[in-house]
């Protein structure tokens, strides 16, 4: 079985020692807008350190609803609304 191909990453850090990025608290957002991106990937680093911002994506990378049926044979859903 072949692993799965690695995801796109935005910031990736590898090897990193005493490392710190550092935002300037609440106002530090980093929008990222390809929602199958991640944010960071730290790989055998240490000691390193991701404190004071928020990371917030323009497309979520996730949906949520209700189904209300299922028709298998046509390969259909029926999502519903709010409220119903």
């Amino acid at each position: 079985m072949t692993p799965p191909a690695p995801r796109e990453v935005c910031f990736p850090i590898s090897g990193a020692a005493n490392l710190v990025v550092r935002g300037e608290g609440k106002a530090t957002k980093i929008v990222i807008t390809d929602p199958a991106a991640g944010g960071f990937s730290v790989g055998l680093g240490q000691q390193v350190t991701l404190p004071d911002f928020t990371i917030d994506y323009d497309l979520v990378p996730f949906c949520q609803g209700t189904i209300r049926a299922v028709d298998i044979e046509a390969g259909l859903l029926r999502p519903g609304s709010r409220g119903q």
